[in-house]
Protein backbone atom coordinates (compact mmCIF):
# COMPACT_ATOMS: atom_id res chain seq x y z
CA UNK A 1 0.00 0.00 0.00
CA UNK A 2 1.38 3.56 -1.01
CA UNK A 3 2.32 5.85 1.92
CA UNK A 4 -0.89 8.12 0.84
CA UNK A 5 -2.64 6.16 1.71
CA UNK A 6 -1.49 5.19 5.39
CA UNK A 7 -1.37 8.54 5.90
CA UNK A 8 -4.45 11.06 6.29
CA UNK A 9 -4.67 14.54 4.69
CA UNK A 10 -6.76 16.75 2.64
CA UNK A 11 -9.73 15.01 0.96
CA UNK A 12 -9.66 15.48 -2.34
CA UNK A 13 -12.44 15.90 -4.47
CA UNK A 14 -12.33 12.77 -5.91
CA UNK A 15 -13.00 11.48 -2.69
CA UNK A 16 -16.33 12.75 -1.61
CA UNK A 17 -16.60 13.16 2.20
CA UNK A 18 -19.83 10.98 3.44
CA UNK A 19 -23.00 13.27 3.75
CA UNK A 20 -25.69 13.45 6.93
CA UNK A 21 -27.82 11.46 4.96
CA UNK A 22 -25.32 8.96 4.02
CA UNK A 23 -24.33 8.24 7.67
CA UNK A 24 -28.02 8.47 8.62
CA UNK A 25 -29.00 5.87 6.32
CA UNK A 26 -26.06 3.56 7.23
CA UNK A 27 -25.93 3.77 10.80
CA UNK A 28 -29.44 4.66 12.25
CA UNK A 29 -29.45 1.90 14.42
CA UNK A 30 -26.58 3.18 16.46
CA UNK A 31 -27.52 6.98 16.23
CA UNK A 32 -31.24 5.84 17.78
CA UNK A 33 -29.22 4.27 20.23
CA UNK A 34 -27.20 7.01 20.92
CA UNK A 35 -30.89 9.30 20.64
CA UNK A 36 -32.71 7.55 22.82
CA UNK A 37 -29.64 7.54 25.29
CA UNK A 38 -29.50 11.72 25.19
CA UNK A 39 -33.23 11.81 25.68
CA UNK A 40 -33.16 9.49 28.73
CA UNK A 41 -30.04 10.74 30.69
CA UNK A 42 -28.43 13.79 29.40
CA UNK A 43 -29.71 16.52 31.95
CA UNK A 44 -28.82 19.63 30.97
CA UNK A 45 -31.80 20.49 29.44
CA UNK A 46 -33.74 19.62 32.78
CA UNK A 47 -31.67 21.92 34.55
CA UNK A 48 -32.38 25.20 32.80
CA UNK A 49 -34.63 26.42 35.54
CA UNK A 50 -32.54 25.54 38.65
CA UNK A 51 -29.64 27.88 36.46
CA UNK A 52 -30.47 31.26 37.85
CA UNK A 53 -27.12 33.83 37.14
CA UNK A 54 -28.09 36.04 40.14
CA UNK A 55 -25.21 34.73 41.58
CA UNK A 56 -22.84 33.80 39.03
CA UNK A 57 -19.77 35.31 37.26
CA UNK A 58 -20.65 35.22 33.42
CA UNK A 59 -24.05 36.67 33.64
CA UNK A 60 -22.59 39.02 35.96
CA UNK A 61 -19.95 39.88 34.29
CA UNK A 62 -22.35 40.65 30.75
CA UNK A 63 -23.91 42.72 32.69
CA UNK A 64 -21.46 44.96 33.68
CA UNK A 65 -20.62 44.91 30.03
CA UNK A 66 -24.18 45.76 29.04
CA UNK A 67 -23.71 49.61 31.51
CA UNK A 68 -19.93 50.11 30.46
CA UNK A 69 -18.11 48.33 33.65
CA UNK A 70 -15.49 45.95 34.21
CA UNK A 71 -15.91 45.05 37.53
CA UNK A 72 -18.97 43.06 39.10
CA UNK A 73 -21.70 44.39 42.02
CA UNK A 74 -21.73 41.34 43.76
CA UNK A 75 -18.80 39.54 45.46
CA UNK A 76 -18.78 35.85 44.66
CA UNK A 77 -16.18 33.12 45.29
CA UNK A 78 -12.75 33.26 43.08
CA UNK A 79 -12.93 37.08 42.50
CA UNK A 80 -9.93 39.10 41.96
CA UNK A 81 -10.41 42.60 44.62
CA UNK A 82 -8.45 45.50 43.23
CA UNK A 83 -8.73 49.19 44.24
CA UNK A 84 -11.81 47.86 46.07
CA UNK A 85 -13.84 46.63 43.31
CA UNK A 86 -14.64 42.70 42.49
CA UNK A 87 -13.45 41.55 39.03
CA UNK A 88 -13.88 38.33 37.04
CA UNK A 89 -10.54 36.63 36.91
CA UNK A 90 -11.09 34.02 34.23
CA UNK A 91 -11.06 35.50 30.12
CA UNK A 92 -13.88 37.49 29.24
CA UNK A 93 -15.44 35.65 26.05
CA UNK A 94 -17.67 33.30 27.75
CA UNK A 95 -19.32 36.23 29.61
CA UNK A 96 -19.92 38.13 25.60
CA UNK A 97 -21.51 34.99 24.86
CA UNK A 98 -24.31 35.49 27.52
CA UNK A 99 -24.87 38.96 26.76
CA UNK A 100 -28.22 38.74 24.84
CA UNK A 101 -29.83 36.71 27.33
CA UNK A 102 -28.36 38.86 30.13
CA UNK A 103 -29.77 41.68 27.75
CA UNK A 104 -33.31 40.45 27.38
CA UNK A 105 -33.53 38.61 30.56
CA UNK A 106 -31.44 39.97 32.93
CA UNK A 107 -28.91 38.22 35.17
CA UNK A 108 -31.28 36.20 37.20
CA UNK A 109 -33.07 35.38 34.24
CA UNK A 110 -29.86 34.07 31.97
CA UNK A 111 -28.81 30.27 31.87
CA UNK A 112 -25.42 29.54 30.95
CA UNK A 113 -27.09 25.75 30.77
CA UNK A 114 -29.02 26.60 27.94
CA UNK A 115 -26.26 28.71 25.98
CA UNK A 116 -24.35 25.72 26.79
CA UNK A 117 -26.58 23.22 24.74
CA UNK A 118 -27.19 25.44 21.78
CA UNK A 119 -22.87 25.29 21.80
CA UNK A 120 -22.83 21.97 22.01
CA UNK A 121 -25.23 21.61 19.01
CA UNK A 122 -22.68 23.73 17.41
CA UNK A 123 -19.62 21.41 18.04
CA UNK A 124 -21.12 18.51 17.47
CA UNK A 125 -21.91 19.96 14.19
CA UNK A 126 -18.19 20.80 13.45
CA UNK A 127 -16.76 17.79 14.90
CA UNK A 128 -19.13 15.86 12.47
CA UNK A 129 -17.65 18.37 9.48
CA UNK A 130 -13.80 18.14 10.31
CA UNK A 131 -14.00 14.48 10.69
CA UNK A 132 -16.01 14.08 7.44
CA UNK A 133 -13.13 16.56 5.81
CA UNK A 134 -10.92 14.14 6.64
CA UNK A 135 -12.38 11.12 4.66
CA UNK A 136 -14.01 9.44 8.10
CA UNK A 137 -17.81 8.69 8.07
CA UNK A 138 -19.91 5.81 8.85
CA UNK A 139 -19.74 3.91 12.31
CA UNK A 140 -16.29 5.62 12.79
CA UNK A 141 -18.22 9.06 12.69
CA UNK A 142 -20.60 8.36 15.29
CA UNK A 143 -18.50 6.22 17.98
CA UNK A 144 -15.74 9.06 17.50
CA UNK A 145 -18.78 11.83 18.49
CA UNK A 146 -20.44 10.17 20.85
CA UNK A 147 -17.04 9.20 22.73
CA UNK A 148 -16.36 13.24 22.72
CA UNK A 149 -19.77 13.98 23.77
CA UNK A 150 -20.81 11.05 25.94
CA UNK A 151 -17.63 9.55 27.31
CA UNK A 152 -15.09 12.35 28.02
CA UNK A 153 -15.63 15.53 30.86
CA UNK A 154 -17.90 17.28 28.14
CA UNK A 155 -20.42 16.12 29.35
CA UNK A 156 -19.69 16.86 32.92
CA UNK A 157 -18.95 20.18 32.16
CA UNK A 158 -22.01 20.14 30.56
CA UNK A 159 -24.08 19.71 32.99
CA UNK A 160 -22.28 21.86 35.12
CA UNK A 161 -22.34 24.59 33.02
CA UNK A 162 -23.53 26.79 35.40
CA UNK A 163 -20.33 27.32 37.19
CA UNK A 164 -17.96 30.07 35.55
CA UNK A 165 -15.08 26.71 35.46
CA UNK A 166 -16.91 24.55 33.36
CA UNK A 167 -18.79 27.00 31.06
CA UNK A 168 -15.56 28.38 30.22
CA UNK A 169 -14.62 24.78 28.69
CA UNK A 170 -17.79 24.89 26.74
CA UNK A 171 -17.34 28.15 25.30
CA UNK A 172 -13.90 27.07 24.18
CA UNK A 173 -14.62 23.48 22.78
CA UNK A 174 -16.84 25.27 20.47
CA UNK A 175 -14.70 28.26 19.22
CA UNK A 176 -11.62 25.54 18.78
CA UNK A 177 -13.21 23.01 16.78
CA UNK A 178 -14.36 25.64 14.78
CA UNK A 179 -11.14 27.20 14.37
CA UNK A 180 -9.84 23.91 12.85
CA UNK A 181 -12.86 23.40 10.53
CA UNK A 182 -12.75 26.89 8.81
CA UNK A 183 -8.84 25.96 8.20
CA UNK A 184 -9.11 22.48 7.80
CA UNK A 185 -12.06 22.59 4.96
CA UNK A 186 -11.51 26.19 3.94
CA UNK A 187 -8.07 27.29 4.22
CA UNK A 188 -10.06 30.66 5.62
CA UNK A 189 -6.95 31.86 8.13
CA UNK A 190 -9.12 34.99 8.91
CA UNK A 191 -12.05 32.82 10.67
CA UNK A 192 -9.44 30.33 11.50
CA UNK A 193 -7.63 32.38 14.10
CA UNK A 194 -10.67 34.73 15.15
CA UNK A 195 -12.04 31.62 16.83
CA UNK A 196 -9.10 30.44 17.68
CA UNK A 197 -8.96 33.89 19.49
CA UNK A 198 -12.10 33.32 20.84
CA UNK A 199 -11.30 30.08 22.67
CA UNK A 200 -8.14 32.24 23.42
CA UNK A 201 -10.16 34.33 25.29
CA UNK A 202 -11.92 31.32 27.12
CA UNK A 203 -9.31 28.98 27.89
CA UNK A 204 -5.93 30.61 27.53
CA UNK A 205 -3.82 27.62 27.27
CA UNK A 206 -5.92 26.93 23.74
CA UNK A 207 -3.54 29.26 21.78
CA UNK A 208 -0.73 26.57 21.68
CA UNK A 209 -3.51 24.79 19.32
CA UNK A 210 -1.99 27.38 16.87
CA UNK A 211 0.78 25.58 15.82
CA UNK A 212 -1.74 22.69 13.87
CA UNK A 213 -4.27 25.31 12.70
CA UNK A 214 -1.61 27.39 10.88
CA UNK A 215 0.04 23.56 9.31
CA UNK A 216 -3.43 23.23 8.08
CA UNK A 217 -3.51 26.50 6.39
CA UNK A 218 -0.44 26.05 4.65
CA UNK A 219 -1.03 22.60 3.64
CA UNK A 220 -4.22 23.86 2.58
CA UNK A 221 -5.46 23.07 -1.54
CA UNK A 222 -7.96 25.84 -1.26
CA UNK A 223 -6.70 28.48 -3.30
CA UNK A 224 -4.01 26.45 -3.90
CA UNK A 225 -0.95 29.02 -5.57
CA UNK A 226 2.06 29.26 -3.08
CA UNK A 227 1.38 32.60 -3.37
CA UNK A 228 -1.47 32.07 -1.43
CA UNK A 229 -0.21 30.46 1.44
CA UNK A 230 1.42 33.78 3.41
CA UNK A 231 -1.65 35.73 3.01
CA UNK A 232 -3.73 33.00 4.94
CA UNK A 233 -0.57 32.98 7.61
CA UNK A 234 -1.12 36.88 8.04
CA UNK A 235 -5.04 36.63 8.22
CA UNK A 236 -4.53 34.23 10.37
CA UNK A 237 -2.21 36.22 12.58
CA UNK A 238 -4.79 39.01 12.57
CA UNK A 239 -7.81 37.11 13.63
CA UNK A 240 -5.80 35.70 16.28
CA UNK A 241 -3.81 38.83 17.08
CA UNK A 242 -7.13 41.10 17.27
CA UNK A 243 -8.27 38.79 20.28
CA UNK A 244 -4.94 38.80 21.96
CA UNK A 245 -4.85 42.58 21.66
CA UNK A 246 -8.24 42.80 23.19
CA UNK A 247 -7.05 40.77 26.38
CA UNK A 248 -4.03 42.79 27.17
CA UNK A 249 -5.97 45.81 26.91
CA UNK A 250 -8.80 44.65 28.85
CA UNK A 251 -6.22 43.45 31.71
CA UNK A 252 -5.12 47.01 31.88
CA UNK A 253 -8.15 48.74 31.49
CA UNK A 254 -8.31 46.46 34.79
CA UNK A 255 -5.49 45.85 36.84
CA UNK A 256 -3.22 48.71 35.07
CA UNK A 257 -0.89 45.80 33.75
CA UNK A 258 -1.25 44.21 30.48
CA UNK A 259 0.12 41.18 31.78
CA UNK A 260 -2.02 40.98 34.79
CA UNK A 261 -4.79 38.50 34.76
CA UNK A 262 -6.40 38.72 38.02
CA UNK A 263 -5.61 35.05 39.29
CA UNK A 264 -3.15 36.11 41.16
CA UNK A 265 -5.54 38.09 43.53
CA UNK A 266 -7.58 35.29 44.09
CA UNK A 267 -8.09 34.78 47.55
CA UNK A 268 -6.81 31.01 48.46
CA UNK A 269 -6.68 28.61 51.62
CA UNK A 270 -5.75 25.66 52.65
CA UNK A 271 -3.20 23.39 50.41
CA UNK A 272 -3.90 25.67 47.44
CA UNK A 273 -2.79 29.01 49.17
CA UNK A 274 0.34 26.89 50.63
CA UNK A 275 1.01 25.81 47.17
CA UNK A 276 1.23 29.42 45.62
CA UNK A 277 2.95 30.76 48.47
CA UNK A 278 5.75 28.44 48.12
CA UNK A 279 5.85 27.72 44.42
CA UNK A 280 3.71 30.38 42.67
CA UNK A 281 1.28 30.10 40.07
CA UNK A 282 3.13 27.34 37.62
CA UNK A 283 6.14 25.49 38.93
CA UNK A 284 7.93 22.36 38.14
CA UNK A 285 7.32 21.31 41.52
CA UNK A 286 3.49 20.81 40.55
CA UNK A 287 4.58 18.23 37.99
CA UNK A 288 4.32 15.46 39.50
CA UNK A 289 0.86 15.86 41.12
CA UNK A 290 -0.60 17.12 38.21
CA UNK A 291 0.95 14.00 35.69
CA UNK A 292 -0.55 11.16 38.42
CA UNK A 293 -4.46 12.83 38.10
CA UNK A 294 -4.01 13.34 34.52
CA UNK A 295 -2.63 9.75 33.72
CA UNK A 296 -2.79 7.56 36.63
CA UNK A 297 -5.92 8.50 39.12
CA UNK A 298 -8.28 5.76 39.15
CA UNK A 299 -12.09 6.65 39.79
CA UNK A 300 -12.54 7.20 43.74
CA UNK A 301 -15.93 7.13 44.96
CA UNK A 302 -16.78 8.86 48.43
CA UNK A 303 -18.82 7.14 50.64
CA UNK A 304 -20.85 8.59 53.71
CA UNK A 305 -24.31 9.50 55.30
CA UNK A 306 -26.75 7.17 56.71
CA UNK A 307 -26.16 4.13 53.47
CA UNK A 308 -22.56 3.79 53.34
CA UNK A 309 -22.61 0.83 50.87
CA UNK A 310 -23.87 3.33 48.90
CA UNK A 311 -21.33 5.74 47.04
CA UNK A 312 -22.16 9.68 47.38
CA UNK A 313 -19.93 11.27 45.34
CA UNK A 314 -16.36 11.34 43.58
CA UNK A 315 -13.01 12.49 44.48
CA UNK A 316 -13.24 16.34 43.97
CA UNK A 317 -9.32 16.57 42.15
CA UNK A 318 -11.63 14.29 39.17
CA UNK A 319 -10.04 10.32 37.73
CA UNK A 320 -7.51 10.77 35.22
CA UNK A 321 -7.71 10.72 31.73
CA UNK A 322 -6.68 7.15 30.92
CA UNK A 323 -8.93 5.77 33.46
CA UNK A 324 -11.79 8.11 32.99
CA UNK A 325 -11.82 8.10 29.02
CA UNK A 326 -9.48 5.04 28.26
CA UNK A 327 -10.44 4.85 24.34
CA UNK A 328 -7.95 7.95 23.59
CA UNK A 329 -5.56 5.84 24.04
CA UNK A 330 -6.12 4.79 20.30
CA UNK A 331 -4.97 8.04 19.22
CA UNK A 332 -1.62 7.01 19.34
CA UNK A 333 -2.13 4.48 16.79
CA UNK A 334 -2.98 7.86 14.57
CA UNK A 335 -1.27 8.20 11.30
CA UNK A 336 -1.55 11.69 9.61
CA UNK A 337 0.59 13.80 6.91
CA UNK A 338 4.22 13.95 8.78
CA UNK A 339 3.75 17.78 9.20
CA UNK A 340 0.45 17.24 10.77
CA UNK A 341 1.59 14.64 12.84
CA UNK A 342 3.75 16.62 13.99
CA UNK A 343 1.77 19.99 14.36
CA UNK A 344 -1.05 18.25 16.22
CA UNK A 345 0.95 16.45 18.95
CA UNK A 346 3.29 20.08 19.34
CA UNK A 347 -0.09 21.81 19.69
CA UNK A 348 -1.51 18.50 22.31
CA UNK A 349 2.26 18.86 24.24
CA UNK A 350 2.40 22.70 24.92
CA UNK A 351 -1.39 22.79 25.89
CA UNK A 352 -0.52 19.85 28.49
CA UNK A 353 2.64 21.52 29.31
CA UNK A 354 1.24 24.15 30.80
CA UNK A 355 -1.38 22.37 32.76
CA UNK A 356 0.97 20.32 34.27
CA UNK A 357 2.83 23.25 35.38
CA UNK A 358 -0.33 24.68 36.82
CA UNK A 359 -0.85 24.87 40.72
CA UNK A 360 -3.98 23.37 40.29
CA UNK A 361 -5.52 20.72 38.23
CA UNK A 362 -8.66 22.28 38.01
CA UNK A 363 -10.30 20.92 41.55
CA UNK A 364 -13.58 20.74 41.24
CA UNK A 365 -13.91 18.30 39.26
CA UNK A 366 -15.63 14.53 38.94
CA UNK A 367 -14.55 11.73 37.15
CA UNK A 368 -12.34 13.95 34.54
CA UNK A 369 -9.53 16.18 34.22
CA UNK A 370 -11.26 18.89 33.16
CA UNK A 371 -8.18 20.99 31.82
CA UNK A 372 -8.08 18.19 29.47
CA UNK A 373 -10.89 19.80 27.73
CA UNK A 374 -8.26 22.83 26.56
CA UNK A 375 -6.68 19.59 24.17
CA UNK A 376 -9.22 17.24 23.53
CA UNK A 377 -10.64 18.81 20.74
CA UNK A 378 -7.41 17.63 18.82
CA UNK A 379 -7.22 14.45 20.15
CA UNK A 380 -10.39 13.31 19.32
CA UNK A 381 -9.33 13.88 15.76
CA UNK A 382 -6.33 10.96 16.52
CA UNK A 383 -8.70 9.27 17.81
CA UNK A 384 -11.23 9.35 15.03
CA UNK A 385 -8.32 8.24 13.06
CA UNK A 386 -6.67 5.38 15.14
CA UNK A 387 -10.36 4.23 15.44
CA UNK A 388 -10.72 3.71 11.46
CA UNK A 389 -7.28 2.45 11.71
CA UNK A 390 -7.55 -0.12 14.36
CA UNK A 391 -10.71 -2.54 13.88
CA UNK A 392 -10.44 -3.93 16.88
CA UNK A 393 -13.46 -4.38 19.01
CA UNK A 394 -11.43 -3.21 22.37
CA UNK A 395 -11.78 0.53 21.61
CA UNK A 396 -15.62 0.30 21.35
CA UNK A 397 -15.78 -1.47 24.69
CA UNK A 398 -13.22 1.50 25.88
CA UNK A 399 -15.76 4.19 24.65
CA UNK A 400 -18.74 2.13 26.53
CA UNK A 401 -17.11 2.18 29.99
CA UNK A 402 -16.51 5.69 29.83
CA UNK A 403 -20.09 6.24 28.34
CA UNK A 404 -21.37 3.50 31.60
CA UNK A 405 -18.90 5.86 33.97
CA UNK A 406 -20.40 9.30 32.75
CA UNK A 407 -23.84 8.10 33.36
CA UNK A 408 -23.38 6.52 36.56
CA UNK A 409 -21.87 10.07 37.85
CA UNK A 410 -24.50 12.33 35.87
CA UNK A 411 -27.59 10.14 36.75
CA UNK A 412 -26.44 9.28 40.12
CA UNK A 413 -23.79 11.51 41.78
CA UNK A 414 -24.34 15.13 40.45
Amino acid sequence: MSNHKKQIGFVTPSIRSPSWLGVLKTNAWMIGVVGVFIALVYRPALLIEEDSGVDRHYPLLADAFLHGRFDIESELFDNAIHDGKVFVPYPPFPAVVLIPQVALFGPAGTSAILAGIILSALSLFSLVRILQSLGIGGSDLVWATGAFFLGTGYWVALNQGQMVYYFSHIVAVCCLFLSIWFSLRYGNGLLGGLFLGLAFLSRQLTVFAGIWIVILLWASPQNGSIFSRPWRIAMFGIGLGVCVVSYLIYNWARFGNVFETGYSMIALSGVLQARVEKYGLFNIAYVPYNLIYMFLQGPAYVFGGPRTMVPIGMDPFGTSLTFASPFCLIALRARLKTSWQIGIWASIGLILSGVLLYYNNGWVQWNTQRYSLDFLPLLIVLVAIGMRKERSYMWKLAVLFAVALNSFLVGKLL
